[in-house]
């Protein structure tokens, strides 16, 4: 039985793409406004910290779902079970991504390079994306097949 509606899973991995993808484009052309200014949470860093708590929310929103449906049968499917490991790895890879965020704010502070931290988060954004798309373009199930083509 599903707590929540593969449609309403459908609208919060479309949220969360578009999300993904500000994180993506945003971080790295408001790194001064993010990293160096040391005032209170404001403006910019204000949407930064809510994308990432709805980043947070989606996948374990996604998790809960995708092992509530996979409870009390016999077998996973290959969709369910691809998604609860890539959805794993997403959610360890949001520690991943603050550390890298504290790293990007350390080197900025002493002047030192730090464009390689940008591509370890964003591999992480990469492979978080991937899993929402994964919800935006699964496949439908219905009772007597548990695997259809979608359309």
């Amino acid at each position: 039985m599903d707590i929540i509606p593969s449609g309403i899973i459908r609208v919060l991995a479309l949220v969360t793409t578009g999300t993904l993808l500000f994180l993506m484009i945003g971080l790295p052309l408001c790194t001064e406004e993010v990293f160096v200014t040391r005032s209170i949470i404001e403006g910019v860093e204000l949407l930064f910290a809510f994308a990432f708590l709805s980043v947070f929310l989606f996948l374990i929103v996604t998790l809960i779902h995708l092992v509530r449906r996979a409870t009390g049968r016999k077998e996973f499917t290959a969709f369910e079970t691809g998604m609860l490991i890539v959805g794993t790895l997403c959610l360890l890879g949001l520690a991943g991504q603050k550390v890298m965020l504290d790293e990007i704010a350390r080197e900025m502070a002493f002047g030192i390079a730090w464009r390689g931290e940008f591509i370890i988060l964003n591999v992480v954004f990469i492979l978080q994306l991937g899993y929402a798309l994964g919800f935006v373009f699964r496949r439908h199930e219905e009772p007597g097949n548990p695997i259809t083509p979608a359309g």
